[in-house]
């Protein structure tokens, strides 16, 4: 194990809600439909991978949940068990 690093920590862990991957949703700016493909966890943001078509090519865009709207308002609590 690194120096200075401890698998032991006496903070508690919070819980994140976040939307599931699969999920269809339309982007606000250019109303562009797409769907939910990958998520990423940075300290307290969540970011969503938004897979779509434009024509032909396949596409690929980085957003925050403010970004896009959808249907589906159920989200699914991640953390780790304590």
């Amino acid at each position: 194990m690194a120096s200075g690093i401890s698998r032991k920590t006496s903070k508690s862990v919070p819980k994140v809600t976040i939307l599931k991957c699969g999920i269809e949703v339309m982007t606000k700016l250019n109303s562009i439909q797409g769907i939910i493909t990958g998520i990423s966890i940075r300290f307290n943001t969540v970011s969503y991978e938004i897979s779509y078509f434009n024509g032909l090519e396949y596409k690929q865009i980085w957003m925050n949940e403010v970004e896009f709207s959808t249907k589906h308002t159920k989200k699914q609590t991640i953390g780790f068990k304590q």
